[in-house]
């Protein structure tokens, strides 16, 4: 029979108390920790897969506004072409005496401030064109960030919860019959239990 230290709580004799399962639930707080860390770690992946999503939207934007920037320009360069075509058109009419304003000339001048209208809407329709798919772009990458945000706050509660319920079943065994943690406890630390209940 194993005599009660002054400093140990009354207990009946089969059953060890708290102080014997010292390495028991130090395993079970490192186990606590060990999880924490997993938990954060995954958390924390979801958080940084939002954030590079969130800079990939914002590139996929400052594209799309460097696209209209550009389609704007272009235009602006071929009704200034367009202008200067038609400006020359004007004066070689004028200096072979030709009138500009009835016949063959009047249709030739018609047809060429069309040609160059359509050549700016081609323009304004292709950078549009760009614009919407960096726009697109941008939303695919948001909408992709809060996907891996969620998952990762997902993960880290399954994680969490998993391994609460693994700990949880460890310290109700401590509490249930001595020796239940077997498997935690080293073959050295497991003969030196059983040689001193006997």
């Amino acid at each position: 029979m194993r005599v009660v230290q002054p400093w140990e709580p009354d207990r009946e004799p089969d059953r060890p108390g708290i102080c014997d399962y010292g390495l028991e639930i130090a395993l079970i707080v490192g186990a606590a920790v060990a999880a924490a860390g997993t938990a954060y770690s995954i958390y924390a992946s979801g958080q940084a897969q939002e954030a590079a999503a969130e800079y990939g939207a914002d590139v996929a934007e400052n594209q799309a506004q460097a696209s209209r920037n550009a389609a704007a320009v272009d235009e602006d360069i071929a009704r200034e072409k367009s202008r200067r075509i038609q400006a020359a058109a004007r004066a070689a009419y004028g200096a072979s005496g030709v009138t500009q304003d009835e016949g063959s000339p009047l249709l030739v001048m018609m047809d060429t401030a069309a040609q160059s209208e359509l050549e700016v809407q081609r323009i304004r329709y292709g950078g549009e064109l760009a614009t919407g798919g960096y726009i697109s772009e941008a939303t695919r990458q948001r909408h992709y960030g809060q996907q891996a945000a969620q998952a990762g706050a997902i993960g880290a509660g399954i994680s969490l919860l998993s391994s609460g319920a693994s700990i949880g079943s460890r310290a109700y065994g401590m509490n249930t019959r001595p020796g239940d943690f077997a498997s935690l406890q080293s073959s050295g630390y497991q003969s030196y239990r059983a040689g001193e209940r006997f």
